[in-house]
């Protein structure tokens, strides 16, 4: 079984990757939001600090604010990342590049 987190799991998108988590038999370990939402049964952190589980993979849907913890948190966890957030500066566009030498980002 895939283990997988969720940043951005209590937004539109978030819970739609997470209801086909489900649906899938994936594992989903934990979410990353800074709400929260009872349909998720899953611990949901309001950032990457505190996450104490492996992943396969971390699938992005939330915005560019969680770009530094995002990216800090997959390179220090070596864990490949899925980046669906929309609207990053050159310089954040940067960032991602350096990170992908590092990990495999998509």
């Amino acid at each position: 079984m895939k283990n997988i987190i969720i940043s951005g799991i209590c937004g539109k998108m978030g819970k739609y990757v997470y209801k086909s988590a489900k649906e899938q038999n994936l594992n989903v370990v934990c979410g990353v939001d800074k709400t929260t939402d009872d349909e998720i049964i899953c611990p949901v952190y309001s950032s990457f600090d505190p996450i104490g589980q492996n992943a396969d993979v971390v699938i992005d849907f939330s915005s560019p604010s969680n770009l530094v913890g995002l990216l800090d948190f997959c390179v220090k966890a070596k864990t490949p990342l899925v980046i669906c957030t929309t609207g990053y500066s050159p310089e954040e566009e940067k960032e991602i590049s350096k990170a992908a030498e590092i990990i495999p980002i998509l």
